[in-house]
């Protein structure tokens, strides 16, 4: 865990050092993630960028297609599960997620849930890098949100 933590800070990452910081403050840092999975999902993601020809990079997009919502549930149940069997009544939790998990509604109704960001404006802002052009104000709008102070 701890070395992830120091080559995500390494390659800059600024939740990395979040982590850190409140691990150097007495924080313990939970494994909440099953490894095998998440390299799954790698693993078909790189195989589409490995492929030698177009047919085999649409092959490989396709079986990551057909796979990737199943997987990612897979995931999100995982990390439900790993965080109702280790956050305890009265502790504080911190997770850090891409945009696309969905964790909330599969954790125990015992949690009192804060996102720090609203998910959908991620989501939108990740949908729009594709189309900046076409929607240069919303997307700078969003990225503007984004980058603001949590208050």
């Amino acid at each position: 865990g701890q070395r992830i933590v120091e080559e995500g800070i390494k390659a800059g990452s600024k939740n990395y050092e979040v982590i850190d910081d409140l691990v150097k403050r007495g924080a313990i840092l939970v494994q909440t993630e099953d490894f095998a999975m998440a390299k799954e999902e790698r693993d078909r993601i790189v195989k589409i960028t490995q492929a030698k020809t177009i047919i085999g990079k649409l092959i490989a997009y396709l079986k990551y297609r057909l796979t990737k919502d199943r997987l990612l549930n897979k995931r999100d149940n995982y990390i439900a599960k790993k965080i109702d069997e280790t956050l305890n009544h009265g502790e504080t939790g911190i997770l850090f997620l891409g945009a696309y998990h969905d964790i909330i509604p599969k954790l125990s109704k015992n949690f009192q849930i804060t996102e720090v960001k609203e998910v959908k404006k991620i989501r939108d802002y990740q949908r729009l890098l594709l189309h900046y052009r076409k929607n240069k104000q919303k997307f700078e709008e969003l990225a503007k949100y984004l980058v603001s102070p949590v208050t």
